[in-house]
């Protein structure tokens, strides 16, 4: 990479109230993220956010091109309190109806833009300096992440792991319901498909 961070990107923060004008280079960088996540694509954000994001903001991470091209969408909140004491967090944006935390990133720029939004972070006085990305799985992002913050000498910790439901039948598929479902079950809900009238 040539150039510095701030030679090469731009970020600012913004309300996520704001971003509708933005929606068009919001779904380009989404179908580029290095890993997905529909519930902060513009469709389902700008949906959700009168009822669950009224006091988000974006991190905005911008190329310095002619034209710039948006790079990193990282939505949080600040909370002023955690855990019962007064510890101001930068807290990632989920909430019951969007539970994934992963932030959309170029794929390409992916280690640059990370970079960048710390760098924000660290300098700007309005925005507190513990960061929390709740419901972020163990990809590429995390590692990225992970990687840029111990380059950074920073101070990084996970915990509450756990695997989300997997439907996985394996190479035997057939019949993969009959082995799964005591029969009685599969009895009872073959009542309720009748009795509702979906055969």
């Amino acid at each position: 990479m040539h150039g510095t961070i701030d030679s090469m990107f731009c970020v600012e923060w913004r309300q996520l109230s704001e971003l509708a004008p933005f929606a068009e280079e919001w779904r380009a960088l989404a179908a580029r993220a290095l890993e997905p996540n529909v519930f902060y694509e513009p469709a389902f954000a700008l949906a959700a956010a009168p009822e669950f994001g009224r006091d988000v903001g974006v991190g905005l991470v911008w190329s310095r091109e002619a034209t710039p091209r948006l790079l990193g969408f990282f939505p949080a909140r600040i909370e002023r309190h955690r855990w019962g004491v007064a510890l101001p967090a930068l807290v990632g944006w989920t909430h019951s109806y969007g539970p994934l935390g992963t932030p959309l990133i170029d794929r390409e720029a992916a280690d640059g833009v990370i970079a960048a939004w710390l760098d924000h972070l660290a300098t700007d006085s309005h925005l507190p300096k513990l960061l929390l990305l709740p419901y972020l799985p163990r990809g590429a992002v995390a590692r990225a992440i992970t990687a840029a913050v111990t380059r950074r000498r920073g101070w990084i910790t996970s915990y509450a792991h756990h695997r989300r439901a997997l439907l996985e039948p394996g190479n035997d598929r057939t019949g993969y319901l009959e082995r799964s479902i005591a029969s009685k079950k599969r009895k009872e809900l073959r009542r309720q498909t009748a009795a509702a009238g979906c055969q």
